[in-house]
């Protein structure tokens, strides 16, 4: 098997001449294949994949995916599949570093222990690498969009209708739900104690035409127990709302098929719905003088104690 600084200066020399659409295997093990991958917009290394389901992750600049490529004589075959576009490739200094990276990827390990957990406990060996190379990747706040979804499927299981109702995840509106006579907009907490929500904007909590508005708001936990982005994306469909654009909505968020984050479960302690009206406290552009902001402010942001406000409680 060759060595990690060979295997670096092999996949370098062969990125520099493999033609667009091509694959080249890798001296590693038979039992233990790799193959170069270039397509018309990208480089990258394959190795099978038989895992279940899809994976997901972006790592910088690059992007590991579960997906089917064409292999030797136009087999199509499952792989996982690290890759960085091809503009990516040839900024300064990239080459040499994906090279490492790649060899890092493909290398099967002594006895094939890194090959094991990259195929078969890939959410770990992610894990793993992520904190090995250093990645400054910021954590999705995953538990806010699965209290939409929650709070969704409350909406469908109490009279609303999956035709008549909107969730507007992903489209950066001001708020998150809008039928035709109400409007909803969702806060969730990981904090066990915290009654506080931050409103992002003079606007964020007004109506369209006036419609009654409510601020829910979801106390949530990570649990084993718990709900994932992946079981409500089902049981919503089952409640009539279309997959398809479910997963669209998701994908602008930076959710697509399998990413990690869908899997994380959080289990949801409390749902309280609190009536944004004349004693619910709140900024708009009629709270300043002249009905807008003063001059020189381009923006608004302030936090809301909630301990005190009239509520219902949401039974999930």
């Amino acid at each position: 098997m060759a060595e990690r600084s060979d295997l670096i200066q092999e996949i370098r020399n062969h990125f520099n001449t493999l033609v667009p659409g091509h694959v080249y295997r890798l001296p590693l093990p038979d039992d233990m294949p790799a193959w170069l991958v270039r397509l018309s917009d990208c480089y990258g290394v394959a190795v099978p994949w038989p895992g279940e389901g899809d994976f997901y992750a972006r790592f910088a600049r690059a992007v590991v995916e579960s997906t089917r490529l064409l292999i030797g004589e136009g087999r199509e075959e499952p792989v996982l599949f690290l890759q960085v576009n091809d503009g990516t490739y040839h900024a300064g200094g990239v080459a040499q570093e994906f090279a490492s990276l790649c060899a890092d990827f493909v290398m099967p390990g002594e006895h094939g222990e890194n090959r094991d957990l990259l195929v078969h406990h890939t959410d770990t060996w992610w894990e793993h690498w992520c904190r090995l190379m250093g990645n400054a990747h910021s954590n999705l706040p995953v538990h806010s969009v699965l209290a939409e979804l929650m709070f969704y499927r409350w909406l469908l299981r109490h009279g609303q209708q999956a035709d008549t109702v909107t969730w507007t995840g992903g489209d950066h509106t001001r708020l998150d739900f809008e039928s035709r006579e109400q409007a909803w907009e969702v806060k969730a907490t990981l904090s066990h104690t915290r009654n506080e929500v931050t409103i992002h904007g003079a606007g964020q909590l007004n109506t369209p035409d006036g419609h009654p508005l409510s601020l829910v708001f979801c106390r949530m936990e990570e649990s084993p127990q718990g709900g994932s982005v992946n079981d409500l994306v089902q049981e919503l469909a089952t409640l009539g709302v279309s997959a398809d654009a479910l997963e669209s909505a998701l994908y602008k968020m930076g959710l697509r098929q399998g990413a990690i984050p869908r899997r994380r479960r959080f289990r949801l302690l409390e749902m309280n719905s609190y009536p944004v009206d004349e004693q619910f406290p709140r900024l708009t552009e009629e709270s300043f003088t002249g009905g807008r902001l003063p001059d020189g402010i381009l923006g608004l942001e302030y936090t809301v104690d909630l301990s005190n406000l009239v509520h219902t409680v949401l039974e999930a």
